[in-house]
């Protein structure tokens, strides 16, 4: 059975609510870069850097935590572009160790579907 994209798109905005901490993360090579906001877009602490590596997602996962414990949000939406192959460490990371209370969104993904282009190769 296939969901239509409105009510993929309905869940994913309901997703977001006052208790969510929306973390918006710019994928690249070699070191990514991190920004933490609310559902208004209120930013929480400073932009993060961090190294494409074990280390650097053990960073901005304790720096998720940290937030979310000091700011009272109950889960946290990360939001990245796939480019290339590089965001699929980070993907695998965030999922086998915040899978509780994260979810992750791809928003170019979902805006080439929406535009009527086909979705891009992932391997």
């Amino acid at each position: 059975m296939k969901v239509k994209y409105e009510d993929r798109l309905k869940q994913k905005v309901i997703a977001i609510t006052t208790d969510t901490l929306v973390v918006g993360v710019d994928i690249a090579k070699n070191y990514q870069w991190a920004r933490f906001v609310d559902f208004r877009g209120i930013e929480y602490d400073r932009a993060l850097k961090f190294k494409n590596s074990r280390g650097g997602f053990k960073t901005i996962l304790a720096r998720i935590r940290e937030i979310c414990k000091k700011e009272n949000f109950s889960k946290a939406v990360v939001g990245m572009e796939p480019t290339g192959h590089y965001w699929k460490a980070f993907a695998n990371c965030l999922k086998n160790r915040m899978g509780d209370i994260l979810n992750c969104t791809f928003p170019m993904t979902s805006m080439r579907n929406c535009a009527g282009c086909p979705p891009p190769e992932m391997d």
